[in-house]
């Protein structure tokens, strides 16, 4: 199993067959066949409304996934997160992804389906803080955004990440996006109570 994003019992996970989005007590699988999503790029987006218990996840604008449960206790912890690997215990991260992510974002908000589909098609626009389209306003309740435009600099300037192992760099879906080799490299984002979920994300 790899871990693009991941931290304490959050994470979006690909292993053999599989693409997920754990939180805490459950998973929610996307698509059964990840082949198809080899060396190209997919916008990718893992929502969790604690009012309805509910666990959504798109792929390039689409929902894939839906499952409802009583909602979950939000685990009151500070641990590390990370870009291309999980950190599953406050010790060592694990489960090192191979391949570029570029635009990350975490919203402490249940991001809508018209949200995500709009972020989506702006492609390399993306989002601004001024829209002008076919850039896009960024959604409400923003936690941090981690562009990788070669530095792990928080957009936000709140939660500034380091570059573990030579985190390099290549060609993004807007400027440039990590490029992580699979084996050691990531990206250490701080412990806060900040950007840790407190509700809805």
């Amino acid at each position: 199993t790899v871990m693009p994003v991941g931290f304490t019992s959050y994470s979006l996970y690909l292993k053999p067959g599989a693409f997920g989005f754990h939180t805490a007590n459950s998973d929610v699988y996307g698509i059964a066949n990840t082949s198809g999503l080899a060396n190209r790029w997919t916008h990718v987006a893992a929502v969790y409304d604690r009012a309805t218990g509910t666990r959504r996840l798109y792929a390039n604008g689409i929902k894939v996934a839906e499952r409802a449960d009583p909602p979950i206790t939000l685990l009151p912890s500070n641990a590390k997160a990370g870009i291309g690997a999980d950190w599953a215990s406050s010790v060592v991260p694990e489960g090192f992804f191979a391949g570029l992510i570029d635009e990350l974002a975490i919203y402490h908000h249940p991001l809508t389906l018209s949200e995500i589909l709009a972020i989506y098609l702006a492609g390399s626009e993306g989002k601004c803080k001024t829209p002008s389209p076919p850039c896009v306003p960024t959604p409400p309740g923003l936690a941090g955004s981690w562009r990788g435009e070669a530095n792990a600099l928080d957009e936000l300037g709140n939660f500034n990440g380091v570059g573990v192992n030579g985190v390099q760099y290549g060609p993004g879906v807007k400027g440039v996006a990590f490029n992580f080799d699979g084996l050691t490299q990531y990206v250490e984002l701080p412990s806060s109570a900040g950007l840790n979920p407190s509700g809805s994300f």
